[in-house]
Order: structure tokens, then C-alpha cells, then sequence
């Protein structure tokens, strides 16, 4: 009686409606609602795998169950190939409050989610900053895919960098992604309003009372609209100010790797300077009556940190 049962664990935000519903009917344990989802997902479910009125003949066990190879093929091969992504920057927060609303009062985890282009460098901490952000308030847990590129699912692909989707490689090295997560972990869980925002530099802005971390992040889903951006930050009730940067240039693993000449194989020594170059290197600014004015480029996809002792 003491375990907790959920479901239905499935990808796209699927069946949550139905699989309620099935089991409210018929008596079935249900403690809390789990699903899966990633920004190249469709909102919309033109699969038909969501809503009233979309449900395409590949999702219907019973249509599928009927398909010839050939239109099982065909569908899949429409299932999976490239396409334009058209979705919003806010696509998962969208994907979110709809699972959410769905849930009803049930506790909603998402037990797997991701970013949609490079797993390895600032493009993903970026995305997980701003992911984050916006999913603010929406789920009762949120666990990234995954913690290691050590996993099964592909199989174990060859190098130390391989885009593969955890936060740490092969060797164990943090990458960016890994430390935004370290950076929030660290931060306070109460957020602060952020005065104004740009349209494509967003801020978000949490306490613990006593100090506070600000990430400033220059992120768009798809790369349709990317740009240096000069930002002017204002932070008040500053008694001390420490700023670190994460972009092509800053802890970036893969940089510092590239710069090794990009050994196929690590030894000891590249495995630890790999290591030291994905530390978060913080630099004091100054902060005087109790403010501090920071004028900063932020590069696309970078996220800028700031560690900041409350007056």
C-alpha cells in the first residue's frame, strides 16, 4: 500500500487522457502521471498521438494491425524523416502546461527530456537554462536524458565526444550542460522577478535569501534567429558580484579537446585538462552601494552566470 503507481510513461505527451481515464473506469491504482518529450516533438500531434479529431491511422493499433509492410514503411519513413522544425522557443513549456491540465490532479513527472541539436557544448546549457525557466511550476519532477553518455540505448559509439545526450562523457568530464545544472543546484528555490526581458535574452533569477544566482541566456530552439546581443544587467541589493561564462570560448570540453589535436584516446593528463577546462571560471566585479551595473556581450547560445552576495 506504501508504493506509488504512475504512468503511462510514454513519449510526446501521449495518451495521458486515455490512460486516466482507463483507470478511474476501472479501478486501477494511479498516484501520478509520467511522459516523455523533446523540443523536436510536435505540439500539435499532427501523429495523431494527442487530442480529438488527429489521430493518424499509424497510431490506431487496430489500423496498424491491418497495414501491409509496404504502408508500415511508408508510414515509418514519414515518421522519421527530416523536417523543418517550425516550433516556438517555448515549445516544451507549451507541451508542459498541456500535459499538466491533462494530469488533472495528478503529481505530472517527466522522466525523460532533452535538447534538440548538440549535446556536448553551450548550445545545450543554454537550452537547459532556458527550458528550465519555463517550465517553472508546471511538473512535480523533470529528469534529463541522461547523466552519462554511458548508456544503452545506441550502443557505445566510438571517442570522446560523440553528441550523445548526457551531461557527462565517456571519461566522466562535465559538460556545460552539466554545469548549468550545477549552478541551479547550488541556487536558492525562490524566484526573483526579472524587470525586463529582451527578445531573445532572457534572464532567471533565484535566492535563498541570503545570495542570489542570475543566468542570462542568449537561446533560440532551432537557431532560426541567432545574434551577439550587448546586454546591460542591473543587479540590486549587490554586496559582492561574481560572474562566470559558458560559450564556444569558456568550458567548452570540446574546445580545449580540439586544441589536444583531438586524440581518438584520451591519456590521464588530457583526461584531467579536460576536467579543468570544464570548471566554471568566476571573476569579481564591482559592486558599490549596494548595486551593481554589468554591461556584457552575450554570444548565441552562451549562458552567463552571476553569483551575487546579497547586501
Amino acid at each position: 500500500p506504501c508504493i506509488q503507481v504512475g504512468g503511462p510513461a510514454t513519449s510526446v505527451n501521449a495518451w495521458i487522457v486515455p490512460f486516466r481515464a482507463f483507470c478511474e473506469q476501472n479501478n486501477v491504482p494511479l498516484d501520478f502521471i509520467t511522459t516523455h518529450h523533446y523540443p523536436s516533438d510536435d505540439p500539435l500531434s499532427t501523429m495523431g498521438m494527442n487530442g480529438p479529431g488527429t489521430k493518424g491511422p499509424g497510431m490506431d493499433k487496430d489500423a496498424f494491425a491491418n497495414m501491409t509492410p509496404e504502408e508500415v514503411q511508408k508510414f515509418h519513413e514519414q515518421f522519421t524523416k527530416p523536417r523543418e522544425n517550425t516550433n516556438p522557443r517555448d515549445v516544451l513549456a507549451q507541451m508542459t502546461k498541456k500535459a499538466s491540465e491533462e494530469a488533472g490532479p495528478y503529481p505530472l513527472y517527466y522522466t525523460e527530456w532533452n535538447g534538440s541539436h548538440d549535446f556536448d557544448n553551450n548550445y545545450q546549457a543554454a537550452a537547459v537554462a532556458q527550458t528550465l525557466a519555463y517550465n517553472d511550476g508546471y511538473v512535480k519532477g523533470y529528469s534529463f536524458w541522461t547523466v552519462s553518455d554511458i548508456f544503452e540505448e545506441m550502443g557505445m559509439l566510438p571517442g570522446p565526444f560523440k553528441n550523445a545526450f548526457g551531461m557527462q562523457t565517456n571519461h566522466g568530464v562535465a559538460k556545460p550542460s552539466y554545469r548549468v545544472f550545477q549552478t541551479l543546484h547550488e541556487a536558492g528555490d525562490i524566484r526573483i522577478d526579472v524587470a525586463k526581458q529582451d527578445d531573445l535574452i532572457e534572464v532567471l533569477a533565484l535566492t535563498d535569501g541570503q545570495d542570489a544566482t542570475v543566468l542570462v541566456y542568449n537561446h533560440d530552439l532551432d537557431r532560426r534567429v541567432q545574434k551577439t546581443e550587448e546586454v546591460e544587467l542591473t543587479l540590486t541589493g549587490a554586496a559582492k558580484v561574481w560572474k562566470a561564462v559558458i560559450d564556444e570560448e569558456h568550458t567548452s570540453i570540446v574546445k580545449a579537446w580540439e586544441k589536444m589535436g583531438s586524440p581518438a584516446y584520451l591519456n590521464k593528463a588530457q583526461v584531467l585538462a579536460l576536467h579543468e577546462a570544464s570548471e566554471l571560471k568566476f571573476e569579481q566585479l564591482p559592486a558599490e552601494g549596494g548595486k551593481a551595473v554589468v554591461q556584457f556581450t552575450s554570444a548565441p547560445e552562451s549562458v552567463t552566470i552571476f553569483k551575487v552576495r546579497l547586501a
